[in-house]
């Protein structure tokens, strides 16, 4: 499952000068959270994907699920990147003519991607 990870440094070569405040990177855990909840998130994914067309986002169980768990430890609201579709074919682009595609995004990652896609085709 995925987790957000908040105000965490990312290595020897990222620095902050400000600890890392709002800094937000969604990590993927495939042993996170039991085996029920793992079940429970996929089960509604599939849901998402075949209804997606019919229900309005705010509808969406796994909308209010995923919303419910944003607010970070820090206080914060996590957000999301609606602009993802305008800069995702420019990133990946980047990416692979620069030859880092498989070093930067993960196989999670790069799975997550497709299904962002997949589920918002008209």
């Amino acid at each position: 499952m995925w987790r957000l990870k908040v105000s965490e440094g990312g290595g020897p070569w990222l620095r902050s000068v400000n600890n890392f405040l709002g800094r937000a990177v969604w990590e993927f855990d495939p042993d996170y959270g039991t085996p029920e909840e793992r079940a429970e998130v996929e089960r509604v994914r599939r849901e998402f994907t075949d209804r997606r067309f019919e229900k309005k986002e705010s509808q969406d169980l796994l909308m209010r699920m995923q919303h419910s768990a944003l607010q970070a430890h820090d206080g914060h609201w996590a957000g999301d990147f609606s602009g993802i579709l305008f800069i995702m074919p420019i990133l990946i682009f980047a990416l692979h003519v620069t030859g880092s595609l498989n070093t930067v995004l993960s196989t999670e990652h790069r799975h997550e991607i497709c299904r962002y896609i997949y589920n918002h085709q008209m």
